[in-house]
């Protein structure tokens, strides 16, 4: 990804053993396009089987599932 510029490096300030990895500008760019894409996609999927309260709550478990918020899933 950094080859074709999506992703940069940059040195830490303070700490001359450490690199961040970055987005670029265009790699922004790409990020924001595949965000709408994959909202597009997800509507399609799901909008015609679940309702808005049941998309929420899934919303809410896969966030609290990547976050690694504990809490009951139950």
């Amino acid at each position: 990804m950094e080859k074709i510029g999506l992703l940069g490096r940059e040195d830490d300030e303070r700490d001359a053993r450490l690199s961040y990895v970055v987005l670029t500008e265009a790699g922004t760019t790409r990020l924001i396009e595949a965000k709408s894409t994959f909202a597009k996609h997800a509507g399609y999927a799901f909008q015609d089987r679940w309702t808005h309260a049941e998309l929420e709550q899934l919303s809410e478990l896969l966030l609290r599932l990547v976050t690694g918020t504990t809490g009951n899933l139950t």
